[in-house]
């Protein structure tokens, strides 16, 4: 029970606005260690389903496999936000209800269309054919019901739950700990690490940097979905094309 309430208290320090002096050292590191707890629980949340490298390659081209992704993503993604929502007291601890602003959708856009050949570069120094394994998981499977199933995924269900986990809940988290620097970079080292395969970690991180960013100007999770949607599409379109 202790444990129980400690947590909870954890969860409040890291996320309360307006934390006061009284908090001290103590309440600083609790703070960090929920946080931590947080960034561990929303790492499994996002990340449900783990294939050996030869059940992976068998997987990707299952429309199922990508539908099941989609599900858990979205599942773990409320989990996240149900928990942070409840540990803190706060009704809209993302920005989720926040509208997406017209003028904050543009520059959004803009932002990532700038970094795009920074993000392309770097991509392609570290993997000189990144559509050439995608592409073969289109090959020799059920087409029509793959790429649905894969743009559900892709394009819908990842941005989604990324964003509030990656964004809304741990970028934010660290900002009210440390500052808007620190806790755009830490984010991005977890959001790096999450994705694979390693090849492409360099071109994520820059890509999470724009999203953090991104977040901190607009403080609503919806221009990073946004962009993040965007980006993703890009991605399945070059996929699908050089199938």
């Amino acid at each position: 029970m202790q444990i129980g309430v400690e947590v909870i208290g954890g969860f409040r320090s890291a996320f309360r606005r307006g934390r006061g002096a009284q908090d001290g050292v103590f309440g600083r590191l609790r703070a960090k260690r929920m946080l931590a707890v947080l960034g561990v629980l929303v790492f499994f949340a996002v990340q449900p389903i783990y294939f050996s490298p030869s059940e992976l390659a068998a997987a990707l081209k299952s429309p199922r496999y990508w539908i099941a992704l989609g599900l858990l993503k979205l599942v773990g993604g409320a989990l996240g936000l149900g928990l942070a929502r409840v540990a803190t007291g706060e009704t809209d601890v993302t920005g989720l209800r926040r509208d997406l602003d017209r003028r904050q959708a543009f520059w959004a856009i803009g932002f990532w269309v700038l970094a795009l050949p920074a993000i392309k570069f770097i991509l392609t120094l570290s993997e000189p054919e990144p559509l050439q394994r995608p592409a073969e998981v289109l090959r020799d499977a059920d087409q029509v019901f793959l790429r649905i199933s894969m743009a559900f995924a892709l394009i819908v269900a990842t941005p989604l739950c990324e964003e509030i986990a990656f964004r809304g809940l741990i970028q934010q988290g660290i900002r009210r700990v440390s500052g808007a620097g620190p806790a755009i970079f830490l984010t991005s080292l977890i959001f790096m690490v999450v994705h694979e395969p390693r090849s492409i970690w360099p071109a994520v991180f820059v890509l999470s940097l724009v999203l953090g960013r991104i977040y901190e100007r607009t403080r609503s999770i919806w221009p990073g979905v946004l962009v993040h949607a965007v980006h993703n599409a890009l991605v399945f379109v070059l996929i699908v094309r050089s199938d």
